[in-house]
């Protein structure tokens, strides 16, 4: 909740094995379909490498992210309401990222239903992952699940995470 402009990113781990070029995916959320925000990714990310995209602040408030590309999300992330929002990455053939995109990894979030149908990427529609993120913490995918962390570590990947939601 409040202004966070700036401060949010996203953490994206390599866990393929290989070195990857982050131009190939795009990043997409928002609160009524993955197509509200669209954010392009750059740069080669080394196998079993973490980058923080996002920000471009980093300070105490937001965990003091040391960014991989520092560049703010047009129109920010969704904060979370009583529906859920949502954050993915896709492969860029979905550069026209759409209400029915096939997402490689998402987090939705917020609220107690995926009113707007977010799917998974085995395209069922998604199950709210956290109801609730509070302001100051992040989220993050450990195990395959989503947990809350109140003390992220941005840049210490454990799989996908958000932060500063």
């Amino acid at each position: 909740m409040g202004d966070d402009n700036g401060l949010e990113w996203v953490e994206i781990m390599n866990s393929s094995g290989r070195d990857l070029d982050l131009g190939l995916y795009a990043i997409g959320g928002g609160g009524d379909s993955f197509a509200s925000l669209r954010y392009q990714p750059k740069g080669i990310l080394p196998a079993g490498a973490c980058a923080v995209v996002g920000g471009p602040k980093s300070q105490p408030n937001n965990f003091s992210p040391v960014f991989f590309q520092a560049e703010s999300f047009p129109g920010g992330l969704q904060n979370g309401g009583t529906a859920a929002d949502a954050v993915g990455i896709f492969a860029l053939e979905a550069v026209d990222i759409k209400p029915d995109s096939l997402t490689l990894d998402a987090f939705v979030y917020g609220g107690e239903e995926n009113k707007a149908l977010f799917r998974s990427p085995d395209g069922l529609v998604a199950s709210v992952h956290l109801s609730k993120v509070l302001s100051g913490q992040s989220a993050e995918k450990i195990d395959g699940q989503w947990v809350p962390q109140s003390q992220p570590t941005p840049g210490v990947c454990r799989g996908f995470a958000s932060g500063n939601l």
